[in-house]
């Protein structure tokens, strides 16, 4: 398929090995699934964990939470749950929106579980039409020429520069290496593939 091409050769320019712990973000929506599910299809060896970040925003967050660690274990990877507090997270940025929060508190979540697991890199299932939509908003934004390179596949993200520390569970490291395996692929490909393999999402 597609969605198997591209994430063979995404995987190959990471330069990741067959041995080495990959952690998903997972949030059980159609493009991380498709990512997971393509992930345990092309790998051959290496251990995945899937990961969820419960925001803790609405009273079903933690059923949808659960669903996310069914579907995870129903496509034969271990799921591992984080849930945060974005509400209690947010006042130590008054000014901050909870979009904006959520994903300052997500990312350090995330990398928290990618150093506990003694994994390589956190993997995000950000798609072109992802890359398209980032581009736009930092031009909106006033960010010039540099607004025009958007989201890299591979880069390495300083936790302290998106925000106050969280209190997580396990430490969180002070940087993550991030990877977006699917991001010259259109969502369009990702909601196909979930259809070709019968994913419910």
């Amino acid at each position: 398929s597609r969605v198997a091409r591209a994430l063979k050769e995404g995987l190959s320019r990471l330069g990741f090995t067959h041995d080495e712990t990959l952690v998903v973000a997972f949030s059980g929506g159609q493009d991380s699934t498709c990512l997971l599910h393509a992930l345990q299809q092309v790998r051959t060896g290496p251990r995945l964990i899937a990961a969820h970040v419960d925001h803790a925003l609405r009273a079903d967050s933690a059923a949808d939470a659960a669903r996310a660690a069914e579907l995870a274990g129903a496509i034969g990877v271990e799921a591992q749950v984080v849930r945060i507090d974005v509400g209690s997270y947010r006042k130590t940025r008054a000014s901050w929106s909870v979009q904006h929060a959520a994903r300052a508190a997500r990312y350090q979540a995330l990398a928290a579980v990618v150093a506990e697991r003694g994994a390589v890199a956190l993997l995000t299932a950000h798609t072109a039409d992802d890359q398209a939509e980032t581009v736009l908003l930092n031009l909106v934004r006033g960010a010039g020429l540099a607004g025009l390179s958007g989201m890299r596949l591979d880069e390495r993200i300083e936790l302290a520069q998106l925000g106050p520390a969280l209190a997580a569970a396990s430490p969180v490291p002070p940087h993550v290496r991030l990877a977006r395996p699917l991001l010259n692929v259109a969502r369009s490909t990702t909601l196909a593939y979930c259809a070709q393999v019968g994913l419910q999402v």
